[in-house]
C-alpha cells in the first residue's frame, strides 16, 4: 500500500544536500530549544494515545489466511471514525495545529548541525512505506511458513495497519498538496512517520513495552530525520505520527472493548492530564 507519493526523496536531491554540507562552513552546534519543542511534541503526543497496558489481541491462536487478511481492509478503514482512532486523528490534529507555530523554528533547529543531519540520515530508509510494508510481509510469511500463529497474526496486523496508513496518508497528500521545505509536493502528512508509528503500536500492542519503547524511539528518530532531510514540517511530523497510531488502532478496536482514564500528574513545569485508553478483552 505503499506509494511513491508518501515520502519518495530523489538521490539525486540526497546527494547535493549531503555535497552542500562538505563545503558549508557552518559551525555544528548543540541541540537547542526548536528540536526540544518537537521531541515534546512527539512525546505528547504518545502519551496521550498509548494505552495504559499492553493490549495482547485474541487471535493470536488463530491462522489468518491472506484473502481473509486483504478483505478485512476495508472495515480497518472505516473503523478510522470509531472512537479511539477518532480520539486519536483529533488529538494528533489538535498538537499539529499547535506545532505548525514551531514549524519554522523546529526546521532551522534540525538543520543546522552537520552532525545532527548525518546522524538522522538512516531515518531515511528506515521510515520508508516500501521498508515496512516488506517488513510487514516478511514477519506474515515467516509466521505462516513455521506455523507459529503468533508471529503469523503479528505480521498480519503489521499488513493492516500499514495499509490503513499508506490509504489515508496518501488520501491526505493528494488532497492537501502542501510544498515540502525543499519545494517538493506532498509534505503534509508525513508518510515516514505514519509508517513507523504504525508499526511501533502494533508491536506494543501485541509484545508490550518492552517491544513498544524502542519502536517508539525509532519512530521518534525517523520523525526526526525528515525534518533534518528538509522533507517535512514539525506538524507534517505530528499528524502523520497520529495516522499511524490511530491506523493501528483500528485493529484493537475491532476486537477489545475500551475503557478510558483521565489522571492528573505533576511535571516539572506544573501539572498535566495523562489520558489513558486501555483496551479490554470483551466479555
Amino acid at each position: 500500500m505503499a506509494t511513491r507519493a508518501r515520502d519518495s526523496a530523489p538521490a539525486t536531491r540526497r546527494a547535493g544536500r549531503r555535497s552542500s554540507r562538505s563545503s558549508s562552513s557552518r559551525a555544528v552546534v548543540p541541540l537547542g530549544y526548536d528540536f526540544q519543542v518537537f521531541m515534546k511534541a512527539l512525546l505528547a503526543a504518545v502519551l496521550l494515545v498509548v494505552p495504559g497496558s499492553a493490549c495482547v489481541f485474541g487471535q493470536d491462536d488463530a491462522p489468518r489466511p491472506f484473502g481473509s487478511l486483504v478483505r478485512s481492509i476495508g472495515g480497518d478503514v472505516t473503523r478510522l471514525v470509531t472512537r479511539e482512532p477518532a480520539i486519536v486523528l483529533a488529538l494528533g490534529g489538535g498538537l499539529a495545529v499547535l506545532a505548525k507555530q514551531q514549524d519554522a523554528g523546529s526546521l532551522r533547529g534540525m538543520t543546522r548541525s552537520h552532525r545532527l543531519e548525518e546522524a538522522l540520515d538512516a531515518g531515511d530508509v528506515a521510515g520508508n512505506g516500501y521498508t515496512h510494508a516488506g517488513a510487514a510481509f516478511a514477519v506474515y510469511v515467516l509466521g505462516a511458513a513455521t506455523h507459529s500463529p503468533k508471529v503469523e497474526n503479528t505480521g498480519a496486523d503489521l499488513i493492516e495497519a500499514q495499509a490503513v496508513s499508506g490509504i489515508l496518508t496518501l488520501g491526505l497528500k493528494v488532497a492537501v498538496r502542501r510544498t515540502r521545505p525543499n519545494g517538493a509536493h506532498y509534505s503534509f502528512p508525513s508518510g515516514h512517520s505514519s509508517a513507523a508509528f504504525a508499526t511501533a503500536d502494533v508491536l506494543e500492542q501485541h509484545f508490550g513495552w518492552k517491544a513498544g519503547v524502542p519502536a517508539y524511539i525509532g519512530a521518534a528518530y525517523i520523525g526526526a530525520s525528515r525534518i533534518a532531510d528538509h522533507q517535512h514540517y514539525l506538524s507534517d511530523v505530528v499528524f502523520g505520527s497520529a495516522i499511524g497510531i490511530a491506523s493501528a488502532r483500528t485493529l484493537s478496536f475491532a476486537h477489545h472493548g475500551h475503557q478510558v482514564r483521565i489522571a492528573p500528574a505533576a511535571t516539572a513545569g506544573g501539572a498535566a492530564l495523562v489520558i489513558s485508553i486501555i483496551p479490554l478483552p470483551l466479555r
